[in-house]
């Protein structure tokens, strides 16, 4: 799995449109917004912070050895869980306050990279400044949804829909 996450770079030079039928902002009209082929390569990209993650868990001190001996003699392993809850206890407001402000920033960028094209398309640049996108990001998250911002093209109502669930 790490070989194919790491694998998915953009290529130089290789700039592939595609391009996608979507309704306008009303809903009673078709675009044609064109996305680049280094934009969905951009999205899955993100799958990288796993990896990052990852070795920062396998890597900590709830993982070496003699954490590994101690759980092994009270029946249970110290995986990935393990080491994330131990975080949460030992420092619960560092680990949801870094958990909460990656997931905003990353989610909020996903959002602008699926939301341009549209926007060119349109004119309506509502998720062109970065801070539009976190503001949807945060309202998303703690389920509050104004309404004021919502995502016409369907990768980004997908992410938004994703979002929903962090």
């Amino acid at each position: 799995i790490d070989i194919i996450i790491l694998s998915i770079q953009p290529l130089p030079m290789v700039d592939w449109e595609i391009i996608l039928a979507e309704y306008n902002a009303n809903g009673d009209d078709v675009i044609y917004p064109t996305y680049l082929f280094s934009d969905f390569l951009l999205l899955f990209m993100f799958f990288r912070f796993y990896i990052i993650v990852r070795n920062l868990f396998n890597h900590s001190q709830y993982s070496d050895p003699y954490a590994k001996i101690h759980c092994e003699r009270y029946g249970f392993t110290a995986n990935t869980r393990f080491v994330f809850k131990c975080y949460l206890l030992k420092y619960p407001g560092q680990t949801v306050l870094a958990c909460l402000f990656s997931s905003i920033i990353i989610l909020a960028y996903m959002l602008r990279i699926a939301e341009r094209p549209t926007a060119r398309e349109t004119g309506i640049m509502k998720f062109d400044p970065f801070f539009n996108n976190v503001y949807f990001a945060i309202m998303t998250i703690t389920t509050v949804g104004y309404g004021d911002f919502t995502p016409t093209s369907s990768i980004g109502k997908v992410i938004a829909i994703f979002t929903s669930f962090c």
